[in-house]
């Protein structure tokens, strides 16, 4: 009897994670470009997220934008992590989306955009203090 994980979203998964953790996420993309059939949302936010971690923001947006895309809908852990990327203005877009599709409003997610204004806001005092 042969056991195969080929079918494994799990261990493909974990194996593509432990690539990005340990600091080779060509390697982790790789594995993630090769599991088409079965890439989850846990799958698709932890490959995004990695992108962030790495400073290839470019990539993790685009990476974001081709899980639209699929037709898997994003989780809360997903927005928090593309939000905590954005800037501002892309920030409210991520959030007009995220409002389109029907999260709750006063989500973890969500109220990132809050925080991200009201510190927005908060630099734009204090550089008007400075001058």
């Amino acid at each position: 009897m042969q056991i195969g994980f080929d079918s494994d979203a799990m261990v493909w998964s974990s194996l593509c994670d432990m690539y990005a953790k340990c600091g080779n996420i060509d390697e982790a993309r790789y594995i993630f470009d090769r599991t088409v059939d079965n890439r989850d949302v846990v799958s698709w936010t932890a490959m995004i997220h990695r992108y962030f971690e790495d400073g290839r923001r470019e990539e993790g947006f685009a990476l974001f934008s081709d899980f639209l895309k699929s037709g898997i809908r994003p989780n809360e852990f997903t927005f928090a992590g593309v939000l905590n990327a954005c800037a501002v203005e892309t920030g409210k877009q991520v959030h007009g989306y995220m409002t389109r599709i029907g999260f709750n409003p006063f989500s973890f997610a969500a109220s990132f955009l809050f925080i991200c204004t009201l510190s927005l806001g908060t630099l734009k005092m204090q550089k008007r203090s400075l001058t």
